[in-house]
C-alpha cells in the first residue's frame, strides 16, 4: 500500500472429520456369548458388542478407550489482516485475528457398558486397601464382582463460537549493538452456544427440589422408629428441606454456559544487547492465555445409568455369580432415558453429579528468560540461560458436597460411625435406578452430606490451580 507499508489479508477455511473405533465391532462377538445373558445396550449402539473390561494391573479387553467410538467433525474460518509498517529503526506490524469454529460430535460413550475391576472386593477389607498384594483385579473378575461401571445413552451435539484477537508488535534496533521487542495481544474467546441448546447451566444449592416434601415425611418416620431403640447412635437428623438441582439453558435466556472473560491483555517483551565483543545478553517476558476448552455438562441429553457395585455403602458387593447386579445381569433396572431439561431438578438427583461454574478466566502463563551467548575460541558458542513460567487460573476440581464437619469428627473418634447402615428414606421415592434409590438401606454417611439428595457435588472450575517451572539451560 506504500513503499514502507506492507498490507496481507489472508483468509482460510478448514475441516476435519476423525471417526476411531476402539472395539472389533466386524468380529461379531456379542455380550451374551461371554454368558451376559441379560446384558442392555442404548440405542445409540447398533450391536450388541462385550462391553469394556477394565482390569487392574492389566491392560483393558474388548475396549480401549471411554467410547465405543470416536466421531468428530471440526470446522473452522479464519481471517487474519495484517499491516507491516517501516520508520527509521523501527518495524511495526499491527493485525486482527477473527476466527468462527465449531464441532460436531457423534461419539457414543459407553453404550455398550464397562465395568472396572480392582482388587476391592479380594482385599481383606473393601473399604481399606492393603499392601500391593493384598487382592487382585484378576480375582474380583473371576469373581464376577466389578468395582464400579455404568451405560452411556449419549446425544450427538453441535457447539460453536467466535474468537477475536488484536496483535501489536514493535521491532526497534535503538543502536548497533541494543535491539528492543515490544508487543502488545489481546484476545476474547466467546464462550461455545450449542445449536439446539442442549446444556447444563450450572447447579442451584438453593431451589428446594421436589422430592423434598415426600423423601422428608419418610425420614421423619424412620428415624422415630430408629431412635425408639435405643441405638448406640441416633438416626440422622432431617434437613428443612432436600436442596438442590441441575439447571438448564432455558428458552429466552442467555444461551452461553459461560461468562466472557474480558481481561485477557498480553504484553510481550524482549531485548537483545551485544553489550561486550562476542558477547550477547538475551532477556524477555510475555504473557500467554491458553485456548479454553471447557465443554460443560450434557446431563439429561447425555444419560449414564451407574452400576450398582454395592448395596449397603461398599462394605459388601451387590453381586453373586447369577442374579441381580451379577455380570449375567448387570442393570437389572433398565438404563436411564435421556429427559431433556424437562426434569428440571430432578435430573440425576440421587446421584453423584457434576457441574461447571459459570465463571470462566483463562489460564494464563507467565514466561521468562534470562541468558547469555559467548563465542570463544576456535568459533565454540556457549549458551547459558534460566527460563521459566508460572501459569495461573487452572481449573480444579470441588466437592461441594462432602459431609458435616461434626459427622467427620464423630467417625474420626469412632470406628464405622459414617459406615453403619440405616434405612434409606430416599428407598421408594427415587427411582431404583437411581443410586440413593436403589436399595432399602444406606451407609449413614450419605444422610450426613449437606445436601444429601446428591451423593456428590462436583464443581469443576475453580480457577484455584497454579504451577510454577523453572530450568537452567546449557549447550
Amino acid at each position: 500500500v506504500a513503499p514502507t507499508a506492507i498490507l496481507d489479508v489472508r483468509a482460510s477455511f478448514g475441516r476435519f472429520t476423525s471417526y476411531f473405533p476402539y472395539a472389533l465391532i466386524e468380529a461379531g462377538f456379542t455380550a451374551q456369548d461371554l454368558g451376559m445373558k441379560h446384558m442392555i445396550h442404548a440405542p445409540t449402539s447398533q450391536n450388541s458388542h462385550p462391553p469394556r473390561f477394565q482390569l487392574d494391573q492389566f491392560t483393558d479387553v474388548f475396549q480401549n478407550n471411554a467410547n465405543h467410538f470416536n466421531w468428530n467433525t471440526d470446522n473452522q474460518w479464519n481471517v487474519v489482516p495484517s499491516l507491516t509498517m517501516t520508520r527509521g529503526t523501527k518495524t511495526i506490524k499491527l493485525g486482527l485475528d477473527l476466527v468462527y469454529a465449531a464441532r460436531g460430535s457423534g461419539s457414543v460413550g459407553y453404550s455398550n457398558g464397562w465395568f472396572q475391576f480392582t482388587r476391592k472386593w479380594s482385599q481383606r477389607f473393601p473399604l481399606r486397601a492393603g499392601n500391593n498384594t493384598d487382592g487382585a483385579g484378576v480375582a474380583d473378575l473371576l469373581m464376577g464382582l466389578a468395582n464400579s461401571g455404568q451405560l452411556d445413552w449419549n446425544d450427538t451435539y453441535y457447539r460453536s463460537w467466535p474468537y477475536f484477537g488484536f496483535f501489536l508488535q514493535a521491532d526497534w534496533k535503538m543502536r548497533r549493538n541494543l535491539t528492543l521487542n515490544l508487543g502488545l495481544r489481546y484476545d476474547v474467546q466467546m464462550p461455545f452456544v450449542e445449536r439446539w441448546d442442549r446444556q447444563n447451566l450450572g447447579f442451584d444449592f438453593e431451589a428446594e427440589n421436589p422430592i423434598s416434601e415426600a423423601v422428608l415425611a419418610r425420614w421423619r418416620t424412620l428415624k422415630a422408629q430408629y431412635d425408639a431403640t435405643n441405638p448406640r447412635f441416633p438416626y440422622p437428623d432431617p434437613p428443612a428441606a432436600i436442596r438442590g438441582g441441575k439447571t438448564f439453558i432455558q428458552p429466552g435466556g442467555s444461551r452461553r454456559v459461560y461468562q466472557t472473560d474480558w481481561q485477557n491483555i498480553q504484553p510481550r517483551l524482549g531485548l537483545a544487547w551485544l553489550f561486550a565483543p562476542r558477547t550477547v545478553l538475551r532477556t524477555g517476558f510475555g504473557i500467554y492465555h491458553r485456548t479454553a476448552t471447557g465443554t460443560g455438562y450434557t446431563d439429561g441429553f447425555s444419560q449414564t445409568t451407574d452400576y450398582m457395585e454395592s448395596l449397603d455403602g461398599g462394605i459388601t458387593p451387590s453381586a453373586g455369580f447369577t442374579g441381580r447386579y451379577s455380570l449375567e445381569d448387570p442393570f437389572p433396572d433398565g438404563i436411564i432415558r435421556p429427559s431433556g431439561r424437562e426434569l428440571g431438578l430432578l435430573t440425576n438427583v440421587g446421584r453423584a453429579v457434576s457441574f461447571d461454574g459459570r465463571q470462566r478466566p483463562i489460564p494464563r502463563t507467565f514466561q521468562y528468560s534470562f541468558g547469555l551467548q559467548r563465542r570463544t575460541l576456535w568459533n565454540v558458542l556457549l549458551d547459558a540461560s534460566y527460563v521459566g513460567s508460572q501459569t495461573v487460573h487452572d481449573s480444579v476440581p470441588y466437592d461441594m458436597n462432602f459431609y458435616r464437619r461434626e459427622a467427620i469428627e464423630q467417625g474420626r473418634a469412632v470406628a464405622n460411625y459414617m459406615d453403619r447402615t440405616i434405612s434409606n428414606p430416599f428407598y421408594g421415592v427415587l427411582p431404583s435406578n437411581a443410586t440413593l434409590g436403589a436399595s432399602a438401606t444406606v451407609a449413614a454417611r450419605e444422610l450426613y452430606r449437606h445436601l444429601p439428595g446428591f451423593q456428590g457435588i462436583t464443581m469443576q472450575t475453580n480457577p484455584w490451580g497454579r504451577y510454577r517451572y523453572d530450568s537452567l539451560q546449557l549447550r
